[in-house]
């Protein structure tokens, strides 16, 4: 059976993006293929049924594979294999991974690996935002309990006009470079280098990024509808809300009152005193 492809295409700064799902990698939780011009990346994530135990982390690991076969060719040597990531793949992966991590619910411990594969390279179209879009959309896809999607853009600026996503060549002759990464509504992450611009510069890049960001987040949610995706809810069960109210209500100014005086004795009386509140304030509950 030949699998049903679904795909959708994003305008960033006047090229096309084509992100498409159905047709590789059928067991992982969510696919995508992301093309723009000449270059494509793979991206897959993986998400476990079940927490891992005995952890107080939420267990992510994002890496970005970068192969000589994407710009046609193989590496020689007695090995023919290829050596450890290199400096600029650390990078992108620490890239993807900073607007994502905060996107999760509080005490979510599923292991989720989201693994980023440049398959071809055409050494204009730079693959790091593309890889940041994939990323996001795949885990739209995976129906994991992310509180997504994120968009991302490069913004460069040559003769005072923005420009969206520019190419390796642009890059050269832009005063700016900056990537914004973030959700519909706010801003999660900035990584800037500039030549000599002012603060206002620096905050029209990231308004004009956040037009462009919207619409990413936009036609990441209408694809995962199209896809029939039902997300996961997730109930948090390290929530200790409850407790933290007890903790307030009885114990909040014995608190206080021990941190704030400076004889020793005295802190711990009232720590004690505080603890022995809580506890049968909690055994009364029970």
């Amino acid at each position: 059976m030949v699998p049903e492809t679904k795909s959708f295409q994003l305008e960033i700064g006047g090229k096309t993006v084509t992100i498409e799902t159905g047709k590789y990698a059928q067991s992982t939780n969510g696919s995508v293929t992301v093309r723009c011009g000449d270059t494509m990346l793979f991206v897959h994530c993986v998400v476990s049924k079940e927490p891992r135990v005995g952890i107080d982390f939420f267990p992510l690991l994002i890496d970005y594979e970068e192969r000589m076969s994407a710009i046609g060719k193989i590496p020689g040597g007695y090995t023919r294999t290829e050596g450890r990531s290199s400096e600029k793949a650390i990078l992108v992966s620490r890239l993807i991974d900073r607007p994502i991590r905060p996107l999760w619910p509080k005490g979510y411990r599923n292991d989720v690996q989201i693994v980023s594969q440049l398959f071809a390279y055409d050494q204009e179209e730079q693959p790091d935002i593309l890889s940041i879009i994939g990323a996001s959309t795949a885990l739209m896809l995976s129906g994991a309990p992310f509180e997504g999607p994120v968009g991302a853009v490069r913004v460069g600026r040559i003769d005072g006009q923005f420009i969206a996503n520019p190419t390796h060549s642009q890059d050269l002759k832009s005063d700016m470079n900056i990537v914004i990464a973030g959700t519909k509504e706010s801003v999660i992450m900035v990584e800037a280098g500039c030549k000599f611009v002012s603060e206002d510069d620096i905050m029209a890049a990231v308004e004009f990024a956040q037009v462009e960001i919207a619409k990413q987040c936009e036609a990441q949610v209408e694809f995962a509808k199209l896809c029939g995706v039902e997300k996961e809810e997730f109930v948090n069960p390290y929530d200790t809300t409850e407790l933290k109210n007890i903790i307030n209500e009885t114990a909040h100014d014995l608190i206080f009152d021990a941190y704030h005086n400076f004889d020793r004795a005295y802190r711990q009386e009232k720590l004690e005193e505080a603890k022995k509140l809580v506890k049968e304030k909690v055994d009364a509950l029970a």
